[in-house]
């Protein structure tokens, strides 16, 4: 056998997922035929040689959504499967296995997917990312994902390799353990009008001997088969030293991060180890390189696991990578299942613990922000209520002051009108016209500066009277050069001795 580690890789070749790549095309185009439904644009039902999804089309054609797929080797179950405008498969459950495996139960992946491009065939082909595979026999892998495309042969089959760091958990066995893993050879037929046989992908614990024969194979098939990507993704070979260090690298992160820590993570968690043995065994990126990325992932880690960060303490670089080696070699974590499941629970437990912890503070918070902005509220209110009656106090103040004001001015105006002197006489070149003069009193403090004389003129005996205004009155002398003169208009018939004068009213100016 040229790789793998069991026969079966290469007498049945598998696939690396559980569905064939899908591209961009039609759905009839790829062989597909609407069995119910709208499978134009709108919910229906399309019937692959490999597969029947349900679910939504647009245009003939896979959308971004949730399709229920019932696979042809697996009929009697559904899997829920959501897919990108693609048709490339983002997150769900996909099983592998054969409508010829004697072994009937299929393996099964529920988790995230990414895609990885493949430079023998030039296109993307989806791959597990962070999720739970279960082989036929019923062990789980809980953890991280990565895939490294090769091929077989004369270039007619491609296929490759799955890196796994994680959680392996073995019912049959009662045994749990962590660390790194990589799969037997797994590949996909993609020729035309041949329904594909899946193997479930095997896995076995990593061995640096094997890894850094696995590159030499990759990099002569991708030279032999793509010079152009060759020369594109080729890197200077690393040395032996620069492999181990690698190696012994991702061990450790694997025993530093632990059995039951694997499982507790979300499938939105990162990949670092295994993309950065992924990338440097494709060529992608030096060993150096790849160990700085997971030295670096791992700090990342540490941000939000407070017993990793511990551990990692402030080590530089170099230090965390000395431990990381010295924990590479050291036997791998192992645990029973009923040990494993109680670590797990106590982690969901502690999970839930802290995110109702998590909203207990944010509801207090809430609730202090609540009662903070209520007592900012009333505070305003009452401030804004205070201002409001300082203002109408001041307002009716200013009333109260300026109706004090006008009726002083009444009554200093009253006062003139009583104690003003009147009398009507003819001035030097009046041509015996009549005139009104006068004196006012002298009242203080003086309300009003300007007041116009408002008086009534009538002849004795007579119920004929003239009324008359004399502007801006001055009030200070009764002849005609001194005083005001007014004359009064027009001449009453009587004689001047007869006329009698009398204040009317007396007003401020203008009024």
């Amino acid at each position: 056998m040229r790789r793998g580690l069991t026969r079966a890789a290469l007498v049945l070749l598998s696939a690396s997922l559980a569905l064939p790549p899908l591209h961009a095309a039609p759905a009839r185009q790829r062989g597909g035929s609407c069995v119910s439904g709208n499978c134009a644009n709108g919910e229906g039902s399309v019937r692959f040689s490999f597969a029947t999804y349900t679910g939504p089309w647009v245009k003939s054609d896979f959308t971004a959504g949730t399709y229920s797929v019932v696979y042809t080797a697996f009929p009697d179950q559904t899997f829920e499967l959501t897919v990108d405008a693609a048709g490339y498969p983002v997150k769900g459950t996909v099983p592998r296995g054969s409508k010829d495996d004697v072994l009937r139960d299929p393996s099964v992946y529920t988790g995230s997917f990414a895609k990885t491009w493949n430079p023998f065939d030039r296109s993307h082909v989806a791959r597990y990312a962070q999720g739970r595979y279960t082989d036929a026999r019923g062990v789980a892998y809980e953890g991280e994902f990565d895939f490294v495309p090769g091929i077989v042969g004369a270039g007619t089959v491609t296929g490759g390799y799955y890196i796994f760091q994680g959680t392996r958990i073995d019912e049959d066995a009662d045994e749990v353990t962590s660390g790194l893993y990589i799969s037997d050879w797994t590949s996909h037929d993609v020729r035309a009008g041949e329904y594909p046989s899946y193997l479930p992908v095997v896995f076995h614990r990593a061995r640096p001997d094997y890894i850094a024969k696995l590159q030499d194979d990759l990099r002569r098939d991708l030279e032999r088969v793509n010079a152009e990507e060759a020369a594109k993704l080729a890197r200077e070979r690393e040395s032996r030293e620069s492999w181990n260090t690698l190696f012994a690298t991702a061990l450790g992160v694997a025993a530093v991060v632990g059995v039951a820590k694997v499982a507790s993570r979300s499938s939105g968690g990162s990949t670092g180890t295994v993309n950065a043995l992924g990338d440097t065994l494709a060529s992608k990126q030096s060993a150096p390189a790849a160990n700085q990325k997971m030295v670096g992932e791992l700090r990342e880690r540490a941000k939000t696991d407070p017993v990793l960060a511990k551990r990692i303490g402030k080590s530089s670089d170099a230090e965390l990578t000395a431990m990381l080696q010295q924990a590479g070699r050291t036997a791998p974590p192992k645990m029973t299942v009923a040990e494993y499941r109680a670590a797990s629970q106590q982690q969901e437990t502690e999970k839930v613990a802290k995110a109702a912890q998590a909203e207990k503070d944010r509801q207090a918070r809430d609730k202090e922000a609540r009662e903070k902005a209520a007592k900012e509220n009333e505070k305003a209110e009452l401030a804004a209520a205070e201002r409001a009656r300082k203002k109408a106090e001041a307002e009716a103040a200013r009333k109260a002051e300026q109706e004090a004001e006008e009726q002083a001015k009444r009554e200093y105006l009253v006062a003139l009108a009583r104690g003003t002197q009147l009398k009507a006489r003819t001035c030097p070149g009046g041509e015996g016209q009549y005139y009104v003069v006068g004196l006012l009193p002298k009242i203080k403090p003086e309300k009003v500066d300007c007041v116009d004389l408002h008086y009534r003129a009538r002849c004795e005996g007579h119920a004929n009277y003239i009324d008359g205004v004399g502007k801006t009155f001055l009030g200070i002398a009764t002849d005609c050069f001194m005083g005001d003169t007014y004359k009064i208009e027009p001449k009453p018939a009587c004689p001047l001795a007869q006329l009698q004068v009398t204040v009317k009213e007396i007003r401020a100016c203008g009024r």
